[in-house]
């Protein structure tokens, strides 16, 4: 007979959007699986170009290239901190 067809199992960034929504249970599987990921949005406008980050050390490294550069950045918890200027 034919060979079993082997599918790769679908990758959790393809579940990350729902309904043009960011899902919290995807979000929670990156952070609680320690994945070295980061994703880059545009949230306008208050925040514009946005980097979110799940790695501290990837955090650290970029703020430190960011001073030696004399790069502006700002760190918030949450989207919902940021106001209109």
């Amino acid at each position: 007979g034919l060979p079993e067809e082997v599918h790769a199992e679908k990758p959790l960034l393809f579940e990350l959007y729902s309904d043009n929504k960011i899902e919290v249970d995807v979000i929670n599987g990156i952070i609680n699986n320690e994945f070295d990921f980061l994703f880059n949005y545009f949230f306008t406008p208050m925040a514009g170009q946005t980097l979110i980050l799940f790695n501290n050390e990837i955090w650290n490294k970029a703020v430190e290239y960011c001073k030696y550069n004399e790069i502006h950045t700002q760190e918030v918890c949450s989207i919902d901190d940021l106001k209109a200027w």
